[in-house]
């Protein structure tokens, strides 16, 4: 495969940007798809593809960009933008009639303006401090949040307690500060909370039958969608993904 992909983020804006270098052909179609996905899920405001060093394989390929807009906003909430683009990828892109949510920008420069102009009114987020009230603030972010996006009572229970948890474990086990996201998509609300300490999250379970801690992040493998841990270059994120409304099941 001859297409290479280097992103940088941009941490004031949560804004990413992918470079494309080389040929755009079946194989580099697809590992935009699988860089896309990942730089996604730490929920940047943005994704901005510069393709000043791409050339094309088969015009076909571009629907790939398409296909990554429709999903970043539908899951995530996110802006994709396409900047730097050469005459012939520009004539190609204009033939496929790309989604409008896909933004194309002349330069590098402007993309990265236009992302930061975007409305996040489906994003909170704060940087806490390593101290018990910590979580409590966190909470009454949640209520608040829950109630301008319409989150059923059900899911905004089970966020409180989910977000209660992830606070407070960085707040035990990280001591660092702590930067707490919520975002919430088309169909469901993510948590993030980002701290500097590199020890990995994972469920250990409480030391002895009757301990009162221990338990935490048993409960939110048992009330969300996902969840997991990511490293970061200064430490890790915890993360966790619920419905925004809980499933209605059929009977008979």
């Amino acid at each position: 495969m001859s297409s290479r992909f280097k992103s940088t983020v941009v941490e004031d804006a949560r804004v990413v940007t992918v470079r494309l270098v080389g040929v755009l052909d079946q194989a580099a179609a697809a590992q935009v798809r699988t860089v896309a996905h990942k730089v996604l899920a730490d929920h940047p405001t943005a994704l901005i593809f510069d393709l000043s060093a791409l050339s094309l394989g088969d015009e076909a390929f571009l629907a790939i960009f398409r296909a990554v807009a429709r999903f970043a906003a539908d899951e995530y909430d996110a802006a994709v933008l396409l900047c730097s683009i050469p005459v012939e990828v520009t004539v190609a892109l204009q033939a496929l009639a790309l989604d409008p949510s896909l933004a194309i920008c002349k330069t590098r420069a402007e993309a990265d303006r236009q992302a930061r102009r975007k409305d996040h009114g489906r994003r909170v987020s704060r940087h806490l401090q390593p101290v018990p009230e910590a979580a409590a603030e966190a909470r009454v972010l949640t209520t608040d949040a829950c109630t301008r996006w319409g989150v059923s009572s059900s899911v905004a229970e089970r966020l409180l307690v989910i977000v209660t948890e992830l606070v407070g474990n960085a707040v035990r086990h990280a001591g660092t500060p702590i930067e707490f996201t919520l975002r919430c998509s088309n169909h469901y609300v993510h948590v993030h909370v980002r701290d500097l300490s590199n020890r990995p999250g994972a469920i250990r379970g409480p030391t002895y039958p009757d301990a009162e801690s221990g338990r935490g992040l048993m409960l939110v493998d048992a009330l969300t969608s996902a969840w997991g841990c990511r490293p970061t270059p200064d430490g890790k994120v915890m993360w966790a993904t619920i419905r925004r409304q809980p499933l209605v099941r059929s009977v008979g």
